[in-house]
């Protein structure tokens, strides 16, 4: 078994366990990555939770996880939420087409980071939700995780089996309420 773990961007850790008939061995070792290989992520500029109608105009960087996915068609609406909140993000096939061929495959708890420009929701403004004014038209997406589906779905709203939730703990915790009881 080998597994990684990258530190910073230019070290990394392995963690070797090899097993055989004659011998089993473990042992840690650090190589050292070369400055032309090193692994590039977008950061994110903002939080999900955090934008508001003094952001209108700007091109921002969001990373999350998919919270709901809507097709209508020629425009997909996404849900992208982090620990700070949820906002939504809209794909049109006019605007950027590559963009919403990559949104049309994602799916729920796909892990995302999308850059784009926010927008005014005019009439379609949602109270229920801090960044219920706006939205963000995503101009770049790339998929930093996929997701297979989880054995239930990860909103307030699931009513689930509690042996499940606790099999599927760590998934339960993703849950906004679930949060909230840990944070101060």
């Amino acid at each position: 078994m080998v597994s990684s773990l990258l530190i910073n961007s230019s070290i990394l850790l392995k963690y070797c366990d090899f097993k055989s008939a004659d011998y089993s061995r473990k042992y840690l070792q650090i190589l050292e990555i070369p400055y032309w290989s090193k692994i590039t992520v977008k950061r994110r500029t903002h939080t999900c939770g955090e934008l508001r109608k003094n952001h209108i105009g700007q091109t921002i960087t969001l990373n999350g996880w998919v919270e709901n996915f809507r097709d209508h068609g020629r425009v997909i609406f996404i849900d992208l939420r982090d620990r700070y909140g949820l906002t939504q993000v809209k794909f049109s096939e006019e605007i950027q087409k590559e963009a919403w061929d990559i949104a049309f495959k994602v799916r729920s708890q796909f892990v995302l980071s999308v850059t784009g420009q926010v927008i005014s929701r005019g009439d379609f403004v949602n109270p229920k939700l801090v960044t219920g004014d706006i939205e963000l038209v995503v101009s770049e997406i790339e998929v930093l995780n996929t997701s297979e589906t989880p054995p239930f779905e990860i909103t307030e709203y699931s009513n689930v089996n509690e042996e499940l939730r606790l099999k599927y703990r760590y998934l339960d915790l993703r849950r906004a309420k679930m949060q909230q009881n840990f944070m101060f």
